[in-house]
């Protein structure tokens, strides 16, 4: 399996990240063939304390975003 990180300017402020997830979420959707993904984009940020990565499956080592880790649309 490869995986890549990618960043980018400008930084955003962490307060979007659920918003980002969703966008990405669509964006994975777009790319899926025959129901299956092919890309995982899980946008994130890192701090002085933490490396976040936004995802939407839930397990104990990932932090509550928002309306919760399952919702993917508005």
């Amino acid at each position: 399996m490869l995986r890549r990180f990618y960043t980018f300017r400008p930084l955003i402020p962490r307060e979007l990240l659920v918003r980002i997830k969703r966008e990405t979420n669509e964006r994975e959707a777009q790319f899926a063939a025959a129901g299956k993904r092919r890309v995982n984009l899980d946008p994130g940020y890192i701090s002085a304390e933490h490396l976040i990565l936004a995802t939407t499956k839930g397990y104990t080592h990932r932090p509550y975003l928002e309306k919760g880790s399952t919702q993917t649309s508005p």
